[in-house]
């Protein structure tokens, strides 16, 4: 396994930090409708593999097999302090032993998601 640069140990460091700090959220039924909506499309444009389970609260697709290089996904709308707000979590990985071997860039994935939402309007 090929050990990442510094600066690509940086960047996936700042991405992390961005999304943990400041995720992406909603507030009230119309905006978290629309970025619930957005976050489905980009799961079926952007996975792998095709939706396994959708539901108010969870959008997941099948899983990577272990030793594959596709992205599978799951994403949670979970609620956080105030009223009719909710924050959105996506885990994303690959079956690789190595996540710099997955098809895509599993921390660029990352910030593509939280900016797809971010844009999305009811």
């Amino acid at each position: 396994m090929a050990k990442p640069s510094p600066q690509d140990t940086a960047r996936r460091q700042a991405i992390l930090k961005d999304y943990k700090t400041n995720p992406p959220a909603c507030q009230g039924d119309e905006d978290c409708a629309a970025k619930w909506s957005a976050a489905q499309q980009f799961v079926t444009g952007t996975a792998s593999y095709k939706i396994k389970t959708t539901t108010s609260t969870t959008i997941a697709t099948y899983p990577s097999p272990v030793g594959e290089t596709g992205v599978a996904m799951t994403v949670t709308k979970r609620p956080n302090a105030g009223n009719k707000k909710y924050k959105f979590d996506i885990d994303v990985r690959c079956g690789a032993p190595d996540p710099g071997q997955c098809d895509r860039d599993l921390w660029s994935v990352m910030a593509d998601f939280k900016h797809t939402l971010e844009k999305a309007k009811p």
